[in-house]
């Protein structure tokens, strides 16, 4: 009889663990699935009194949410929609991305979804400063730092899951480098750093990109050579370096002999020809203009 007991416990304690999930892991008693529905209805302005700065940080909460339309639909939306019609205080948008960064330097990311919109959330904090200047120099850095090397040490390259939903990191941290790329008030030193990031993500061998991640990482680097902050000469080290086929090959011969290389091989032509399309007949990247040549020259 005890053990019977114990047994319909364990069932019980699972479903409600299982109802917990399908709600979403960011819901409360009080802040429901149906609340942040409505909230999404009333082009998120709040029925209840909530502080604008505390309802973009609950939207925050559900970006690690395992259903996409409550974590994508909702939440970042939310986030976006609100700092973009200059709802959120600079106070607020401090601690919303005290909040992101943390998401990013956190190891416990179960569905592997947080850090990706983490991401894609300081992305549209960067675009506040970007139409608005309000960060300092030292913000402005923080920002870059904190794209540029969570860039470096993404290794989870899934896409998109008809169950659940996007993750994207790549293509989501180029977004925010692409916002930081689109602000004047940053310059060469910064650039070189975010180029480097870039050059890390090109062409990872071993993973074939099939979710456009080649034409996401373009932009940016587009948007930099229109500032003009670097010349032709250190462009064109920068595309030797991400079309030399070392250390994992000594020659671009040997991509034909694995699908590792051919995967190599298959990024960067992307991304190069993505610059290709985006740098015709714009006078103002002619810069590029030569190294990505050699690039091209330099891949059979």
């Amino acid at each position: 009889m005890k053990f019977k007991i114990i047994v319909m416990l364990f069932l019980l304690i699972t479903a409600q663990f299982d109802l917990v999930l399908a709600q979403g892991t960011c819901t409360t008693a009080r802040y429901d699935r149906d609340f942040f529905e409505r909230l999404k209805q009333n082009n998120f302005i709040p029925q209840e009194s909530i502080r604008e700065n505390t309802l973009v940080l609950m939207l925050a909460d559900c970006l690690g949410d395992p259903d996409p339309a409550l974590r994508d639909g909702i939440a970042y939306e939310g986030i976006a929609t609100m700092l973009r019609r200059g709802r959120v205080d600079n106070a607020g948008i401090r601690r919303l991305l005290d909040k992101c960064e943390t998401y990013l330097n956190d190891e416990t990311d179960e569905y592997g979804v947080r850090k990706p919109f983490a991401a894609l959330c300081i992305a549209e904090v960067a675009r506040t400063d970007r139409t608005n200047p309000h960060f300092s120099e030292e913000d402005r850095s923080r920002v870059i730092r904190i794209g540029s090397n969570y860039l470096k040490t993404i290794s989870d390259y899934r896409g998109f899951d008809e169950k659940e939903g996007w993750r994207h990191a790549v293509a989501h941290t180029a977004d925010l480098l692409m916002q930081l790329s689109l602000n004047e008030n940053i310059g060469a030193d910064e650039h070189r750093l975010m180029l480097s990031a870039i050059a890390s993500q090109v062409s990872p061998m071993g993973h074939f990109y099939i979710y456009g991640e080649p034409a996401r990482l373009a932009r940016p680097v587009l948007f930099m050579a229109m500032q003009g902050t670097l010349n032709e000469e250190e462009w064109t080290e920068w595309f030797l370096e991400i079309s030399d086929p070392q250390p994992e090959m000594e020659n671009w011969e040997q991509a034909f002999s694995s699908n590792a290389g051919l995967a190599k091989r298959h990024n960067l032509t992307a991304f190069l020809s993505a610059l290709r399309i985006g740098a015709a007949g714009n006078e103002n990247v002619k810069a590029i203009l030569p190294g990505l040549s050699a690039a091209f020259d330099n891949i059979p």
